[in-house]
């Protein structure tokens, strides 16, 4: 059976997308066009072979995890999947690639205003707001575990949940996606149930529109917490 553990790296390396000692910014379309030989075309669609090939280019750089992916059009990624297919391949979050069952974390304290333990593309994630970013709902999803409960307001740096493996985080390699959603356009989209209907993609649009909708959460991913808890 295939683990999905990656090993605890020294830090080092150099690369011009290097910006600290142990971790890289990387977007799974830029990973995906580096892997591609014309004799042997590869897909990264299968959670399995995505996670070998995030693992390997992080051992390859001598990085322990990355991060990436916002308004990244990942046409060429997901090639053959219904994304591609409903021409919505521009992500709408930030991916944090870490091991499956890293504990979860932020930066700034939140209020849960919802929580699906079940869910077939995002798996278990949460909703929460934000003092200080009124206006938007955040989205932790392709989560292992939750401790969390509805209506608890989670101070900064205290355990939110578990980063999942597939199939029960979605189907997903194992990372955390970051996302954030103008309060009113979720509102306005009538979801059918809660966070659901959250869209993790949508069809290449103007960069503004989409980063009004759907503004960047870089400042949600904890740079200092990943890199302590995978170099212990």
């Amino acid at each position: 059976m295939t683990s999905f553990d990656d090993p605890k790296k020294q830090a080092g390396g150099k690369d011009s997308l290097i910006i600290a000692e142990d971790f890289i910014e990387l977007g799974l379309n830029d990973l995906f066009l580096k892997l591609q030989d014309p004799n042997n075309p590869v897909s990264l669609l299968d959670p399995i072979d995505c996670a070998l090939a995030l693992k390997n280019h992080h051992s390859t750089k001598g990085m322990l995890w990355s991060y990436g992916g916002y308004l990244e059009d990942r046409a060429d990624f997901l090639q053959g999947g219904s994304q591609a297919e409903q021409k919505e391949t521009v992500h709408l979050g930030v991916d944090v690639n870490v091991p499956y069952d890293t504990p979860v974390v932020l930066p700034k304290p939140i209020k849960v205003v919802d929580i699906v333990e079940r869910d077939s593309r995002l798996g278990p994630h949460l909703l929460f707001e934000q003092e200080d970013f009124p206006g938007y709902l955040g989205l932790l999803a392709h989560l292992g575990s939750i401790e969390a409960r509805v209506g608890q307001v989670i101070p900064a740096r205290e355990l939110i949940g578990r980063v999942g493996v597939p199939p029960e985080n979605g189907g997903q390699h194992p990372h955390l996606h970051i996302q954030r959603i103008k309060t009113a356009h979720y509102n306005d989209r009538q979801f059918l149930s809660s966070a659901y209907q959250i869209p993790e993609y949508s069809e290449p649009d103007r960069p503004d529109f989409l980063s009004s909708l759907y503004p960047d959460p870089i400042d949600l991913v904890d740079f200092d917490h990943y890199s302590k808890v995978l170099a212990a």
